[in-house]
């Protein structure tokens, strides 16, 4: 269970839009993700080294600095889908599910450069991309945990143990 200060949030929102703003006006070999704020299943995503020439407006991104040593998992990038019970908005208690997935991308990781950019199954996991890559494996034995592009949080734990972090998610 964990209770979440508004105030701190909002501070820290303040603090990284300022740096990220400076940020896209000196950048020179940076570069940035700018996601749509009312997109879903990857569409409308942008990897750029110009934000501000990206897209016709910033008005409807979210922009975010890239991270260039991203954690990788077998080569890959990767995210974790958390499940999360919100019971309250006024008095927040958060409960989080002891599973989840790690969604992983089809095409192994390079940090981003003009010609790789546009490669999405590098760059973004969102399954709706992912799921057309050839390179996309789907696991279709229920016993085995750590095959596919699609694993759970107990593949997870033991990959985080075999790379010497502690692997306490479930």
């Amino acid at each position: 269970m964990m209770r979440c200060e508004k105030a701190y949030f909002a501070e820290y929102y303040r603090a990284l839009q300022a740096r990220v703003s400076s940020k896209i006006n000196t950048a020179v070999g940076h570069y940035f993700i700018m996601k749509p704020n009312a997109g879903c299943q990857g569409r409308g995503i942008v990897v750029t080294n110009d934000p501000l020439n990206a897209v016709d407006t910033l008005d409807h991104y979210i922009v975010q600095e890239y991270i260039a040593r991203p954690m990788l998992v077998e080569g890959r990038k990767f995210d974790l889908r958390v499940y999360v019970l919100l019971t309250s908005i006024r008095h927040p208690s958060i409960f989080l599910f002891n599973d989840g997935l790690v969604r992983i991308s089809a095409a192994s990781y390079e940090p981003p450069t003009e010609t790789n950019a546009k490669n999405t199954c590098m760059h973004l996991t969102n399954y709706a991309i992912n799921k057309k890559s050839a390179e996309y494996i789907y696991n279709t034995d229920v016993e085995r945990f750590d095959l596919g592009n699609k694993r759970n949080f107990r593949f997870f734990n033991q990959w985080l143990g075999e790379q010497g972090h502690d692997s306490v998610l479930c």
